[in-house]
């Protein structure tokens, strides 16, 4: 296999018969690099070739799907995007040539992150398989797709074609959707579960980001605790710092938080069963006990300045907290969010003396809410605790009685240098 890939001269020229016998298995059950049948990684290369201009990615896994981007893009501009990418040998290998190194740029975090990059002549979609996850890349990347060199803006959505073999119900249904908003999107072709749409025009962003599964998110509300759909979606204390440069590390890790990495204290990590196994959403349920109620992470700090981000979504609480202590458990800095309907960060936001907060604040979207704190220290500390904590009904206190009908999803987290 490495052969193979090493005599190709300029992989951005490759012939796909090159890549086909070693990227793809036929059996269904052994994918080898791609996570494609045949037919749907060759409607993938051919999307490729009727677009023009740079390439967005927005789950790559192994990387077989971004082979296929390189292979069949000559020398465009490939952006990816995995939280928790799994690079097979291959991948990597092809991915360290020069030729190669030149014009791709690999993220890793969700796609609920920003990236750099706003202008895309084609995207591939294959990650978060939610209907929320999928109306998200949908409300967030397609009205960067833009026409380049006379070529139409493309859009390739794996699991989404209707077919006899496999697909994911909420991947059709958000596609669905799309193609049936006025003058937004065409069918161009599907093969297998690959579905690709010519961009016709954009989207109402705003209403895409406010689409959820209604029927799913029934089962956990309750009397005052109606499905959500807040009236402020965001909130910052300084709106004028609400989009910091961030570095590309996420210093807390890809671990979900049933992870032995994580401390849980007052807390139990439930996988959400809908969803598959590598969604890293998780019901963090309050067990009932006294104390604190709180998930948290310590790691090494080298930086002054720091950007704590949670994806939450509140299961019949009131009000959540993020939280910064140092490793003896003293608090550096704090916000309280009140999260629902009538969504607020709480004002009483507190640091030490000499810590200060730059921003704090959160943004709703498909679901969840991005609730951040970022703050500078001026002295150096060996190690920080980030915690996202459970705050008592009624009284917003830290400790208090658990009870097994509380708690609150998280869907990621992640501590990133401000730049």
């Amino acid at each position: 296999m490495a052969h193979s890939v090493d005599r190709i001269a300029d992989f951005g020229g490759a012939d796909f018969a090159e890549l086909a016998t070693w990227l793809f298995a036929s059996s269904l059950s052994n994918h080898r690099v791609v996570h494609q049948r045949i037919d749907e990684g060759s409607l993938l290369w051919r999307a490729v070739k009727l677009s023009g201009g740079p390439i967005l990615e927005v789950g790559r896994a192994a990387g077989g799907s971004t082979l296929i981007l390189l292979g069949a893009s000559d020398s465009r501009p490939v952006v990816s995007i995995d939280r928790w990418p799994a690079h097979s040998f291959i991948s990597s290998r092809v991915f360290d040539r020069p030729d190669v190194a030149k014009r791709l740029k690999l993220y890793r975090q969700s796609s609920r992150e920003p990236i750099i990059e706003t202008e895309f002549g084609m995207m591939f979609v294959d990650a978060d398989h939610s209907y929320e996850g999928v109306c998200h890349d949908i409300a967030t990347f397609w009205n960067e797709l833009k026409s380049f060199d006379g070529k139409p803006p493309l859009a390739a959505f794996h699991d989404a074609a209707d077919n006899p073999i496999s697909y994911v119900e909420p991947v059709r249904l958000a596609c669905q959707e799309l193609v049936a908003e006025p003058g937004v999107a065409r069918i161009v072709e599907n093969w297998g579960s690959m579905l690709v749409l010519e961009k016709t025009g954009d989207i109402d962003r705003e209403r895409w980001y406010a689409k959820q599964d209604t029927a799913f998110w029934s089962r956990y509300a309750i009397g005052t605790h109606p499905i959500l759909k807040p009236r402020t979606v965001r909130n910052w204390l300084h709106n004028d710092k609400a989009a910091l440069r961030l570095g590309s590390e996420n210093l807390l890790g890809d671990e979900n938080v049933e992870h032995d990495s994580w401390q849980k204290q007052g807390l139990i990590a439930e996988r959400v069963s809908d969803f598959g196994a590598d969604n890293p959403l998780r019901l963090m349920r309050e067990m009932r006990v006294a104390g604190e109620h709180c998930v948290a992470k310590t790691i090494r700090v080298e930086q002054a300045a720091l950007s704590f981000t949670a994806f939450l979504r509140p299961h019949r609480l009131d009000a959540l907290r993020l939280s910064v202590t140092d490793p003896e458990r003293s608090e550096l800095a704090h916000a309280d969010f009140e999260l629902g309907n009538e969504s607020r960060i709480v004002v009483d936001t507190a640091a030490l003396a000499d810590v200060e907060i730059i921003n704090a604040g959160y943004q709703y979207r498909n679901g969840y809410f991005g609730c951040n704190l970022a703050i500078r220290w001026p002295r150096p500390i060996p190690a920080a605790r980030f915690a996202v904590n459970a705050l008592g009904a009624g009284s917003k206190r830290v400790s208090y009685s658990g009870n097994r009908n509380r708690g609150f999803f998280i869907n990621l987290s992640s501590v990133r240098e401000i730049l």
